[in-house]
């Protein structure tokens, strides 16, 4: 045998090389890539157990989640505003009105020997009206307005009106600023129907504002 093939021969194999040549065994290197996969859902736990502690904080500090059991800012019960009602002061545009009573047990209005017939019922609104502004006003019966509790609007009758407020001509003239007068407002209506609401107008172009006529 040759000198080259005994030494080919005495070469040492991959597995008879010492310990600073081997190589990293198979089980090995899978350890580790299960190892980093594990930091790695760990680390996603925390942080995801970290972010649900930080808004269950702001929950309790009423600032973001409005799931049930959570502590928050609730609103409060608002309570709708009552109805303006009889004696009450209330205004529209520059008239302060305050009705009185209504009386709707007449069928024919009077004056002297002059009358008027409802075609249904008349129903007299008494009321008060004050000048607030700073110039002379005059009250128009005409620009006030009557509904029932469906909704139907009646307007004034002013023939009517002419004939309740004989004593009470103040209500047909200037009134100046300051001063206060008192009179009638009649509404024409069905037999079978009674206005719960009277809608008071400063003029025919105000907003007006809605008075209950119902009695408590």
């Amino acid at each position: 045998m040759s000198q080259l093939q005994e030494t080919e021969q005495k070469r040492p194999t991959t597995r008879e090389r010492g310990p600073g040549r081997r190589t990293r065994p198979a089980w090995n290197r899978s350890s580790t890539a299960w190892l980093s996969v594990g930091v790695v859902v760990l680390v996603g736990l925390f942080m995801a157990g970290f972010a649900a502690h930080g808004f269950d904080r702001a929950d309790e500090d009423g600032v973001t989640s409005a799931a049930p059991g959570k502590l928050g800012n609730k609103p409060a019960a608002t309570r709708a505003p009552r109805q303006p009602a009889f004696g009450d002061p209330v205004r529209d545009g520059k008239f302060e009105f305050v009705v009185a009573r209504m009386d709707c047990g007449k069928s024919t209005v009077t004056n002297g020997y002059l009358k008027t017939t409802a075609r249904g019922k008349f129903c007299v609104v008494s009321l008060s009206a004050r000048n607030v502004g700073d110039q002379s006003r005059i009250f128009s019966g005409r620009a006030q307005k009557a509904f029932d509790a469906a909704g139907a609007e009646f307007s004034n009758d002013s023939l009517a009106d002419f004939y309740a407020n004989d004593n009470s001509q103040t209500f047909l003239k200037r009134i100046v600023p300051g001063a206060k007068v008192t009179g009638k407002v009649v509404f024409d209506v069905p037999r079978s129907t009674t206005p719960t609401v009277i809608e008071l107008h400063d003029s025919f172009l105000s907003d007006g504002i809605r008075v209950n006529l119902k009695k408590h």
